[in-house]
């Protein structure tokens, strides 16, 4: 039914996919490793792209981290601690500010 080039090809695909590049990435990709070395650049392109959403996604999810950190430590502040509770708040406010401004670069 299926031969080793065809179950090599479904693996490199889902590992491709698995690492976050979509499908069509993934067509893009094999086509041109098809031209060999003479595609190396267009490879590089294509990952390095992929690489840069994938860093611009975990900075936003470190934000966001942060952001209910923020959160958690604010309540056991809101039972007493006024000060620390507003410092909290301060902090959890500049965080949105910057997963607001994420938001809209990545739009």
């Amino acid at each position: 039914m299926f031969d080793e080039d065809d179950l090599s090809l479904a693996t490199a695909v889902a590992c491709l996919n698995a690492a976050g590049l979509s499908i069509p990435d993934c067509r893009h990709y094999f086509a041109k490793r098809e031209d060999g070395a003479g595609a190396a650049q267009a490879q590089i392109d294509l990952l390095g792209q992929h690489r840069r959403r994938l860093r611009s996604e975990l900075a936003a999810l470190r934000l966001r981290d942060r952001y209910r950190g923020l959160k958690v430590e604010c309540w056991p502040a809101a039972a007493g601690d006024d000060r620390r509770r507003a410092a909290l708040s301060k902090q959890g406010q500049a965080v949105a500010e910057k997963l607001g401004k994420q938001r809209r670069r990545a739009s």
